[in-house]
């Protein structure tokens, strides 16, 4: 599959929030900017499914397109581990039952996506959650869940690896954050 025009072209930048990242043939995340009036965008990379996790009253829907709105708000108190299989079932089954193409959106495509897109990784592929987290960071390298998605991530991975985490939190100069950051973005 060839980045589409508005990927190579538009926003040729891989940090700019706009851009529209592959993070497997089938699978996409960005900020529901991108998307929010572009269903040009949707239908030229070929998407049938979108996780909305932006939580924005009444986003409008591309027709022919099968939506999943999770309301989890971006705040470090938010459960959203309780979206985790819901949403990797949803992307599972749009991936491999009916060969689909998936997006995963949030209002920045920073933080809620990213977290839906690690722990599907996770979940689904069975990448530890480091692996996931470089994969996603390739594709889109402002991904920044905040840290408590970090630590329910974090859990998660403990309670299905024998009690053992790939991603660790770690304490420095500029707070707690976790050990996957690249040291220039602290």
């Amino acid at each position: 599959m060839r980045p589409s025009t508005l990927e190579s072209e538009f926003f040729p930048d891989p940090k700019d929030p706009r851009r529209f990242a592959r993070i497997r043939d089938y699978f996409f995340i960005c900020g529901y900017g991108t998307v929010r009036d572009n269903e040009k965008i949707l239908k030229e990379h070929g998407i049938t499914h979108v996780v909305d996790c932006a939580n924005l009253v009444k986003a409008r829907k591309a027709e022919d397109v099968e939506y999943l709105h999770i309301a989890v708000q971006d705040f470090a108190t938010e459960d959203i581990s309780k979206f985790f299989h819901l949403t990797a079932d949803f992307i599972e089954r749009a991936v491999r039952g009916v060969r689909g193409i998936v997006c995963a959106y949030c209002a920045a495509g920073v933080s809620r996506s990213a977290t839906i897109c690690l722990m599907y990784l996770v979940i689904k592929e069975k990448l530890n959650l480091r692996e996931a987290f470089r994969l996603v960071h390739r594709a889109r390298p402002i991904i920044c869940p905040n840290l408590g998605f970090w630590h329910q991530m974090i859990d998660y991975e403990k309670e299905h690896n024998d009690g053992k985490a790939t991603v660790k939190i770690i304490f420095g100069s500029n707070g707690a954050h976790p050990d996957v950051y690249p040291k220039c973005s602290l």
